[in-house]
Formats: structure tokens, sequence, C-alpha cells
């Protein structure tokens, strides 16, 4: 009876325990729209129709498009007939006009509607005057049958806004994920295509236009002058897979309260994306704009469910190296008599790829060590374990100075860890031995512990950008 009796008490207690899930659930969905339906135009083009963008395909615009209508479905309980699934050659201006045509037919006061994109965006010279933000320039987005230098081809920022402002009043989530800016990306610069970066005129348009009703938020890929990438060790543009990510996985939920809203969206993407940028050592600061007075709810049950899978990098195709320059400034510990110390300051040049570095130093004079100052070595690191944006090495270096008859060799352990981009920061520990010269040979040997500190510019290349 005990065992039977406690079985009964757990039952009930799950019991009211989902029934005020539900009942917590059934408030925050009534409290977001009338009518409670969903509708989506999702819109990807990797390859164009005009033979001048034959070469400038895109990976994985398609594919994106794809996987976002399948966790529209999966995820978001978005039914599947109230999607328009727009690839490749169907994604014409006259089949994303239809289907923004079918949406505002269909829709109700109410309904939220959820607009992505994904391909080739640029701007061309403002002809209306519309643009009062002083760049006097309209953003695009290139169609599949664009043809360049044919701006009736193109849909402007104006048509864009205008397509949503007839939508019924109600939620619009938008992603862009495209870019505009110089020869990278997602981005195309040709005649009659201006170069800028992206989202002040598009976040005009569609949030300003007469007849915009409220309720609307926009989260582009990048802001002006910079590039939204693709990248093959993701198999996504960034920008799609960590709004894919935020579908997937609790964390996005930032009040867990089991619902996620666009606004907590667009918040983790942001910081995903600069996460991502800071070890990836690019810039890429996604936008986030909201006019919403209520919450935009995009995923109505929060559940636990697996990462996105990330596809490995093709052996020498997408792995970036880095150029670095920087300053070593050294504190002795402990050293023997005479000290054997090959430099306390050193001027480093180095170079980095994957898991490796190599770098050439000079030693400058100082103090009580200016003996040992052109004194030339190389040294060369390993990593060992990465720790979020830091890393620990461990490293070998050796050191020559004709001039005053030493050499050096020392083993140490580094951590490194990248402040920005462009700027890493070091500490090491690390044990040197020494030995001059007499007339009569290699007479004198000596070690020293060292605690080395180090900054360094760091310049990304190659085909990991």
């Amino acid at each position: 009876m005990l065992d039977f009796g406690a079985a009964c008490a757990r039952f009930v207690g799950v019991l009211v325990a989902v029934s005020c899930v539900w009942l917590a659930f059934s408030a925050v969905a009534a409290s977001q729209t009338a009518g409670g339906k969903t509708w989506a135009i999702v819109i990807g083009i990797s390859k164009y129709g005009d033979p001048s963008l034959s070469g400038r395909s895109l990976r994985y615009a398609e594919s994106d498009a794809q996987e976002i209508r399948d966790a529209l479905v999966e995820r978001c309980g978005v039914p599947q007939q109230n999607i328009h699934l727009l690839k490749g050659s169907k994604a014409t201006k006259s089949g994303i006009e239809k289907a923004f045509a079918s949406v505002s037919k269909s829709a109700r006061s109410g309904d939220l509607v959820f607009v992505y994109f994904s391909g080739h965006g640029s701007f061309v010279q403002d002809r209306d005057g519309d643009e009062v933000d002083g760049d006097r320039l309209d953003e695009v987005l290139l169609p599949y049958d664009a043809v360049l230098g044919d701006e009736s081809t193109y849909i402007l920022d104006d048509l864009l806004g205008y397509m949503v402002s007839r939508l019924p009043v109600g939620p619009v989530a938008i992603i862009v994920d495209s870019c505009h800016s110089a020869g990278q990306g997602k981005s195309v610069p040709a005649p009659g295509l201006l170069v800028k970066g992206t989202g002040d005129s598009i976040a005009k348009d569609i949030f300003t236009d007469a007849g915009a009703g409220g309720g609307r938020a926009l989260l582009s890929a990048c802001q002006s002058g910079e590039v939204a990438y693709e990248r093959d060790d993701l198999g996504h543009g960034v920008l799609t897979y960590f709004v894919l990510q935020s579908l997937e996985q609790a964390a996005a939920d930032s009040d867990h309260n089991g619902v996620l809203t666009f606004d907590e969206l667009g918040a983790y993407v942001e910081s995903q994306v600069a996460a991502w940028c800071l070890e990836n050592q690019v810039f890429q600061t996604p936008s986030y704009e909201s006019h919403s007075s209520a919450p935009i709810i995009i995923v109505p049950v929060v559940i636990v469910s697996r990462s996105l899978p990330v596809i490995p990098t093709p052996p020498d195709n997408g792995t970036a190296w880095s150029l670095g320059l920087g300053i070593m400034q050294s504190v002795v510990l402990w050293q023997t008599s005479p000290p054997m110390v090959s430099g306390v300051t050193q001027v480093r040049v180095g170079v980095s790829r994957e898991t490796t570095e190599f770098g050439a130093f000079v030693s400058l004079p100082s103090g009580y060590y200016a003996a040992s100052g052109g004194a030339l070595g190389c040294d060369l690191g390993f990593e060992v374990r990465e720790f979020g944006t830091a890393t620990l090495y461990a490293g070998v270096s050796a050191a020559l100075d004709l001039a005053h008859n030493w050499a050096a060799v020392s083993g140490s352990i580094r951590i490194a860890a990248d402040l920005m981009p462009y700027l890493r920061v070091g500490a090491a520990l690390g044990l040197e031995l020494g030995l001059s010269s007499e007339a009569t040979g290699w007479t004198t040997a000596g070690a020293s512990l060292l605690l080395r500190f180090s900054a360094e510019a760091r310049l990304p290349f190659g085909a990991g950008q």
C-alpha cells in the first residue's frame, strides 16, 4: 500500500506540473496572436541565371533555406502548407512577389509571418529620393533572374518594404543572410551595383513605409563594410548556422520559460557570431532591430535537442593562416651566475596555421642584459588545448648571438588569449639553457627561469577567409 500510495502521489504531481506548463504556454501563445497561425516565405539562391553571376555562386544558400524550412516545420510547428519555399530558379522576382501576395491574402490580423532570404545583395543609386539617411542609396536583394545593370530585375528595399507593409497587421520576423560589402561573401560589386554595408535602408523601409503595421523585427547578417560569410567547417552561412542552432538548443531561451522569442533568437545569434568571429579573427556583426511591443514567439515550447553537426573542413581548403607582429617582455624569476638570458625584450614576427605556430625574433638591449641585444632566434609552438578564446601551447626556441659568442635553447608552456579579432596577448613560463664561449671553446653554461609576457597584432589571410 505504501508503494501504491507513493506512485499515485508522483503521478498526481506529474499531472499537475504538465497542466501548469500547458496553461502557461496557452496563455503566452494567446497573448501573441489572435489567429495563432504562422506563415513563412523562405528564399535561398546559390546559383543565378545571369552568366555575369556565374563566378559568384554561393555554396549553402539553398541548403540553408531548406534547413530553415525544415526547422520551421519540425521545431516551430508551422504547417507545411503555410510555407512558401523558393530555391534556385523558383526564387524569381515574380515568384517572390507572388509568395508575398499569397501570404497577404491568406494570413489574418494577428498571424505571425516569417521571412528568410539567403543570397546576394548590393546597392544602387536612389532614384526616388526616399533615402533620407544620407547615403542616397537603395539596398537591393538579387532574385534568381536578376540581370546585372537592369534595376527592374532587382528587389529594392522600397519594394521589400512595400510587400511587407501589405501583410495583415501582426508580428513579422525577417532574417536577411546577405551583405553588401566589397567583393566577398554574399555581395556583388558590378556595373550599376554599388558597394556598402547592410541594414540601414532595408530596416528603414521595413519599419517606416506607409501602411506598415506594428510588431516587426529584422535580423540582418552584418554591418556596413562587413562580409556575410559562408564556411565549409560549419556547412552553412555563419548567420544561418547560429539561427538554426538557436532553434535546436534550449540555451537560446535566455529566461528559461520554455518559449523562444525572436528577441532571444536575435540576442543569441549576435553573441554566438561575435564569439565565432573572435575565434576565427574576422569581422561580421549581425544587426537586430525590433519594433514589436509584444514578444514575437518563434518556438512555442523549447526542447533540448541535438547540436548541429559540424562538417569538417576539406584539407588545405578553408584553413586560414595568420601573420603576427608583436613584442615579448621577460621577467627573470631565477638564474645562475653569470646570467644566460637570450633577451629580456624581444620583437617577434610569426605565422600560425591550425594548431601550429612558428616565429622569428630579435632581442633588444635592456638594462643589465644589454649585451644580449641583437640575438636572433626562432620558436615553434604546438597547441595543447583550447579554453574558449584562450589556447595552451607547448613550445621550444633557440637563439644565437655570434657577436657576443653565446647560444641558448629553451622550452616553455604558454597560454594565449584573443582579446579581439586582431589582438592576441599571452603569458609563458619557460626554462632557458645557455652556453657562452671563450677563446678555448664553449666553457660557461647557465640557466634561467623566465616569465614572459607578449602582445601581438595578428592579420588573418588565406582560404579560410
